[in-house]
């Protein structure tokens, strides 16, 4: 069986009738407020704080926050839509059927207090959604109360922590309904509710059922669980194929069955983007939304271009590049062996969804990130951009999806057979990076800044310099012959 949250939903009295008292003062207090009314003098009714003990609330009829200890009820006559605990319990989510009853409180609320304090309450929603950090409840009896949209008159709710009782929640029972559960339209379900998404089957209609606490969902004559209106249940739970569907509406005194909802299921495959799951029919097309950078696919190895159509024909995994950059390094290497050269380095710095190191690694082997480095001389570049469509005289080294040593991400470009003549030649490197798509297509390429200009007499330099860590014996001579002593290089 589904496991689907059940959410209460109850229908409030008309309004309270009168206030118990318990004690000789108390009595006392009553009797003089009588006198007044018979004396002409008008008195305004007053709702009691919670810490006054005095008043009965055991008459409301309340809505319990699934299994917690918590009770709703509404002191005006309008039904409550959902109350439920929320965020790991530490919030108590109210929200009244706010179009409804004789005190409608649509579409919004202002002027909140709880316990005729402003604190609370949180995140205010139109919609009528009342949300209370359970941490600001004491045991017993909690008021608050708002001014409603509709006509500005304010209205309360009676929140409970400890069961409801005239001796302020420790027992007590909730009022008892008067009528059976009553159809009065009905009530539709239907796939798809979303259609951008086509992952659900959405219920709605509810309301058109008066009096009724519980709403149970059937499929095929099957009990599926517990619902609210307008919930929506993932297709991943529901059997494929063309099913019946309808909602037998519950209270103490009795019951009622809906229309009946006959929705088809479609054999799907799930497809997951990011931390979203979407059920799309088996062999169709999804268009994925835009992005800057693209989607990697987990399962296919490979980046699909943002706004772009594909077939879904099996589960799918997708993770967003949402940035790609690329450095070079500070400096250059010289090649010790019979070709004579200079090396850059650069290093691809990878962004996704959820910045996850796994998935980076994954993409930068798939062979989906191009790289290069692009190198020239300081005299030939002047005032120009170094870029791969640059109409200077450049060598373009692309890594091939090749990495250095065992970081992903990281490569060098290097430039070799340098002859003598040219080892005061000032060289320049820019590296650039992209992305491959599945479609052929590449995206914008990414730069780097420029390199720090180097030479290779000006690198052999500094290795000596420095003292030739990390050069053998036997190749100290081969770096000293890279230097030409001059006093025009830079």
């Amino acid at each position: 069986m589904v496991n689907i949250e059940q959410k209460g939903r109850t229908k409030g009295d008309k309004e309270m009738s009168s206030f118990y008292f318990k004690t000789k003062k108390r009595m006392i207090a009553w009797i003089c407020a009588i006198t007044m009314v018979v004396a002409g003098l008008a008195v305004a009714p007053k709702v009691m704080a919670a810490d006054e003990d005095s008043t009965d609330y055991s008459k409301l009829s309340w809505t319990r926050a699934g299994d917690s200890e918590y009770y709703v009820a509404p002191l005006e006559a309008f039904p409550m839509q959902v109350v439920n605990l929320i965020d790991e319990g530490k919030k108590l989510e109210i929200i009244p059927s706010v179009n409804a009853g004789d005190y409608k409180i649509w579409p919004d609320y202002t002027d909140f207090y709880l316990n005729d304090a402003k604190q609370g309450i949180t995140d205010n929603q139109k919609g009528a959604g009342i949300y209370v950090v359970v941490s600001y409840l004491k045991n017993g009896y909690n008021v608050f109360r708002a001014k409603s949209a509709n006509g500005n008159h304010e209205f309360h709710i009676i929140i409970s922590k400890g069961k409801p009782s005239s001796s302020g929640g420790e027992e007590g029972t909730t009022t008892p309904e008067k009528n059976a559960p009553k159809l009065n339209g009905d009530i539709t379900i239907t796939n798809g509710y979303a259609p951008e998404k086509g992952n659900t089957l959405h219920i709605a209609g509810l309301d058109n059922i008066s009096d009724a606490t519980e709403y149970t969902l059937y499929e095929d004559n099957v009990e599926i669980g517990k619902v609210t209106n307008g919930q929506q249940i993932a297709l991943s739970e529901l059997k494929t194929g063309k099913h019946t569907y309808y909602v037998i509406a519950t209270n103490k005194v009795g019951s009622v069955k809906s229309n009946e909802c006959v929705v088809e299921i479609p054999e799907y495959y799930t497809v997951k983007i990011n931390n979203d799951s979407l059920c799309i029919k088996k062999n169709s097309n999804y268009h994925l939304r835009g992005s800057a950078y693209g989607f990697y696919d987990k399962a296919g190895k490979v980046v699909y271009k943002g706004d772009s159509d594909i077939e879904v024909s099996s589960d799918m995994q997708f993770v967003e590049i949402t940035g790609l950059a690329i450095d070079i390094y500070d400096g250059a290497a010289i090649r010790l062996d019979s070709k004579t050269g200079i090396r850059f380095k650069a290093n691809v710095a990878l962004y996704v969804f959820g910045n996850d190191e796994e998935t980076k690694r994954e993409i930068l082997e798939s062979g989906a990130i191009g790289a290069g480095i692009l190198v020239s001389t300081d005299d030939i570049l002047g005032e120009g951009e170094l870029k791969t469509d640059s109409d200077i005289k450049k060598v373009n080294i692309n890594n091939d999806g090749k990495w250095f040593g065992e970081t992903p991400g990281e490569f060098c470009g290097s430039l070799v057979n340098i002859v003598p003549t040219n080892y005061t030649r000032t060289f320049v490197a820019r590296a650039y990076t992209n992305i491959n798509y599945s479609s052929g297509e590449q995206s914008g390429t990414v730069y780097s800044g420029i390199s720090v200009k180097r030479s290779i007499s000006k690198v052999a330099k500094a290795v000596r310099d420095g003292g030739y860590v990390g050069i053998d014996e036997a190749d100290k001579s081969l770096v000293d012959s890279f230097i030409v002593e001059t006093n025009n290089e830079e």
